[in-house]
């Protein structure tokens, strides 16, 4: 039996392992990660990669390492001088340094050799203080568990996409597994839909390698904001006072209050906001009403404004569902091992993120726990915390 098996290989999952075995001394050979990628962080990478990302939106003190300096240092004094880049402000990381980072601590700390390739499919528990979790690939069992699962694979596709792609369209999502962007090197008019960082970064990027033809529809104008919830988030002076709400629908409503929803940072709107003046990127503000495919292959969109626009793809950059456990394979787990959750349908858990003594929660799934940057990589930091007591104490 294992000591710790962690599901979910992205950042967060990435980050739990170094901090496990690099700080908290755990066995190499008594954890396992089990993600369905042959890499760390491999969805995360493919999903970054089709945006057009040029620099992180969090600050340099936020990645995968144990010092929080240790990007920093990475850059100045190490192998990431090479590829050290930063923009203003809070020292955002370019890509490409971060990604250098990351297999850098993956391989000096040796993460890859702790992974495992495998779908998790069914969760019990396991003689008296552990559980067995069903992979695709076997069943695995361990003392600890942790639910690192993010929400890549949970894609926001409306009604009118899906149908549309029933009739043999060009619609696609912009972080699904089979997208790449010379997908859209064929159409003559690509339309965007949805605005946020992602739709904003995804719009630049095919604009200044095709030019003209590329078109953003979003529900709503421009929401500038540095991040997607405020920084005080990750400290005392926003985390005190959300601790002290006992009830769960209340932590639910300031959640959604303080995140920064289709927002991006001043740099990316500024950017985009020329290119729209370039006439470069066109962009109408309104909602979809109606949608049909003609000529064949082409697509028409009657938006609310009463307007109709026209292209040959669909990009959908509307984002992810939250992985709410009542949803996956979770549910069956949930009624036997008497997982309670709140009205909103995710985690009640305790101050070291169980669900259950041994089960633990990260990313999403802590977020009534956490707050709105549970998710992010500020997320799995604080999420490292509550662990490393947990394994400082067995």
């Amino acid at each position: 039996m294992l000591d710790w098996l962690i599901i979910g290989g992205g950042i967060h999952g990435t980050h739990l392992s170094n901090v496990l075995i690099h700080r908290c001394g755990v066995a190499a050979d008594r954890l396992v990660v089990l993600d369905p990628f042959e890499e760390p962080m491999a969805r995360w990478r493919h999903c970054t990669k089709n945006t057009g990302m040029t620099h992180l939106r969090s600050p340099v003190v936020h990645h995968v390492g144990l010092d929080p300096m240790g990007l920093d240092h990475f850059a100045k004094k190490g192998p990431g001088r090479s590829v050290a880049s930063f923009r203003p402000p809070y020292a955002r990381p370019s890509l490409r340094l971060f990604e250098a980072h990351c297999s850098h601590i993956c391989e000096e700390g040796d993460l890859t050799s702790v992974r495992k390739k495998g779908r998790a499919v069914g969760l019990s528990g396991c003689h008296q203080t552990g559980f067995r979790v069903e992979t695709d690939q076997g069943l695995l069992e361990a003392r600890r568990v942790v639910l690192a699962m993010g929400s890549a694979e949970s894609l926001t596709w409306p009604g009118w996409a899906r149908e549309l792609e029933s009739q043999g369209a060009r619609v696609w999502h912009l972080f699904d597994m089979d997208f790449e962007i010379g997908r859209c090197e064929e159409a003559d008019e690509v339309m965007i839909i949805g605005f946020g960082i992602s739709a904003a970064q995804f719009a630049l990027r095919l604009a200044s390698k095709r030019g003209p033809g590329v078109r953003v529809i979003s529900r709503h104008g421009l929401r500038v904001h540095q991040f997607d919830s405020e920084p005080c988030w990750v400290g005392p002076r926003c985390q005190v006072p959300f601790r002290k709400l006992k009830d769960y629908r209340e932590r639910r409503q300031a959640i959604t209050e303080a995140r920064h929803r289709g927002s991006m940072p001043r740099d990316i709107a500024r950017a985009f906001q020329h290119h729209v003046q370039w006439g470069r990127i066109d962009w109408s503000v309104s909602e979809i009403e109606s949608s049909r495919v003609v000529d064949d292959s082409g697509i028409e969109l009657g938006l609310c404004d009463g307007s109709v626009v026209r292209g040959d793809a669909v990009v959908l950059a509307t984002g992810f569902e939250p992985p709410r456990p009542d949803r996956s394979w979770l549910a069956e787990a949930m009624e036997a091992l008497d997982l309670v959750c709140a009205s909103c349908g995710f985690p009640i858990v305790d101050e070291a993120l169980q669900w259950k003594p041994g089960l633990h929660v990260s990313g999403p799934l802590a977020e009534l726990e956490l707050g709105p940057a549970a998710r992010n990589i500020a997320g799995a930091r604080m999420t490292s915390r509550r662990l490393a007591a947990v394994a400082g104490s067995s």
